[in-house]
């Protein structure tokens, strides 16, 4: 570290510690006046102050290459600050005593499960945060916090130099609890109790790398049988053996666990899951025995692309993998420099629509809708009947990606209106000279409110057509929503006739799926 380095280290270090000593002091001062929840959130915010000490002195050491950014631990991972502020001074060559041990042990289980139970009020709360901290418990992480402090101060400037075997620790370990699967266990129950048991974090970081170790050698042994299976053996009863997640974002709708639970019970081979954010979906794809590994990717991606465009069909929405993010926008910020004030330029037919005044929400029957085409799609896979779907999946995958630096509105809106013209030609008694307007109008019209909007549409798209998707015609995002929405309204009529096996059905209003049709409509 050059002299530089150190000096600005240095002063990091006794910033963080400064911060810390404040928020301890102020602690003791609210130490029980019946606000010991507020009190014990400034002691786990000290604690983060001295953990990013580690933390900060890790980032200065990164080294970078041509071929590798230098690795940097957020500031913001709470998780990891607490970890180093127990556990930092053991990656050195000093020892803690018995009553240090002792000390480490009670905060190191109790402190990240206290903290949340603490800060959050839950519906199953019966008493006040300031109840939950009880006056006896504080003291106890008031004396283990400040002498956490008092340890730190004493660490001086001497751990900037730490030997080369403890920077590869500090390396390995970081480098490992950034990987999701392996952070999960890392600072898990088990990986958690096994350090306390052990004492040192030497010894606990010997017990990770074996444990690792040994899973991936499981891992090849795992994948080495796989391989030896035979791509033709073919069981008859489905028994579950793969598991596939992906990850969708939709603008249109907002999740909720409580509807997506009721699915879920009644479904074995596909669970939905809300994600992190609201218009997050997560989806669970199980797949049987039958498929051996030498198949599960394309498998799992076929499937993974066909419950995907059912759900764009069943809700009328948008859903997919990603969503375009440079709209409107290709710049960060416009300055007009004479009266330096900021400005802000938009394109005037904007990339999105505005789904939020719409309020839809992910409800049962679309679920049993997206299903309903989920089974349709999958039958026709591979068939001619397929054509149209692969128009409409080409058409998904353009508009999920056309932005400022892509613009693919042509090409997306001509292949939403392939999928509803060719599904049509495939489906109904059709010849060269018949008006597939007006045939498309006659199978989907009930469920449009104007004529005038959906050969407006329509006109757009069998110009585009007869151009090779260029046109001359002005066109938006609404109109390409529009062209899909027309094609998926038909996809729920054939997938209607295939359930009931009858190939005059109309939709009229809707598809309930408890009552079989009484009549040529639906």
């Amino acid at each position: 570290m050059k002299e530089e380095e150190l000096i600005k280290f240095n002063t990091f270090r006794r910033l963080c510690l400064t911060n810390a000593e404040d928020a301890i002091r102020t602690a003791e001062e609210l130490e029980n006046k019946g606000v010991n929840h507020i009190a014990f959130q400034l002691l786990v915010f000290s604690l983060e102050e001295i953990g990013k000490v580690f933390v900060g002195w890790y980032q200065f050491n990164a080294k970078e290459t041509w071929g590798k950014e230098a690795y940097n631990i957020p500031m913001d991972d709470h998780i990891k600050k607490l970890f180093w502020a127990i556990w930092g001074p053991s990656f050195t060559n000093e020892k803690f005593t018995s009553q240090q041990m002792e000390e480490i042990k009670e905060m190191a289980s109790n402190l990240h499960t206290r903290r949340l139970s603490v800060m959050y009020t839950e519906l199953s709360d019966t008493v006040p945060s300031s109840a939950k901290i009880s006056n006896e418990e504080l003291g106890t992480y008031l004396k283990m916090t400040r002498s956490r402090l008092e340890l730190a101060k004493l660490e001086g400037e001497v751990d900037t130099n730490l030997n080369d075997s403890s920077q590869e620790d500090i390396k390995w370990f970081m480098e490992t609890s950034n990987h999701p699967e392996r952070r999960k266990f890392i600072f898990g129950h088990q990986s958690q109790e096994k350090l306390i048991e052990l004492g040192e974090v030497k010894d606990w970081l010997n017990w990770l790398k074996e444990h690792f170790t040994n899973e991936e050698k499981e891992l090849k042994q795992i994948l080495k049988r796989e391989l030896e299976k035979s791509v033709d053996t073919v069981e008859n009863k489905f028994e579950p053996k793969w598991k596939i997640t992906i990850k969708v974002v939709s603008k249109s709708h907002s999740i909720r666990q409580n509807v997506l639970n009721k699915f879920n019970s009644k479904s074995d081979q596909i669970k939905f899951k809300k994600g992190a954010g609201s218009h997050t979906l997560l989806i669970d794809i199980i797949l049987g025995k039958s498929i051996p590994i030498q198949e599960l990717w394309h498998q799992g991606w076929n499937t993974s692309n066909l419950i995907v465009a059912a759900l764009n069909v069943g809700t009328n929405g948008l859903f997919y993998w990603n969503l375009p993010r440079n709209v409107d926008k290709f710049y960060e910020g416009i300055r007009d420099l004479e009266s330096k004030r900021k400005l802000e330029a938009k394109l005037h037919t904007s990339l999105e629509i505005d789904w939020s005044s719409k309020r839809l929400y992910f409800k049962e029957d679309e679920i049993a809708l997206t299903f309903l085409v989920f089974r349709y799609f999958s039958e026709t896979f591979s068939s001619q009947e397929f054509v149209p779907v692969n128009h409409f999946l080409q058409a998904l995958g353009m508009l999920a990606k056309t932005d400022m630096h892509l613009r693919l509105e042509p090409q997306c809106y001509l292949n939403f209106y392939l999928a509803f013209k060719e599904a049509i030609v495939l489906n109904e008694k059709t010849n060269k000279q018949t008006d597939i307007k007006e045939l498309g109008f006659k199978l989907i019209g009930n469920l449009l409110k104007t004529r005038d909007e959906y050969d407006r549409v329509m006109d757009i798209g069998s110009e585009l057509e007869k151009n090779n998707g260029k046109i001359g015609t002005t066109f938006t995002l609404t109109e390409i929503i529009g062209m899909k929405q027309y094609a998926g309204l038909y996809f729920v009529t054939l997938a209607a006739r295939k359930m009931y096996g009858n190939d005059s059905i109309l939709i009229t209003t809707g598809i309930d799926q408890k009552d079989e049709p009484t009549n040529k409509q639906l």
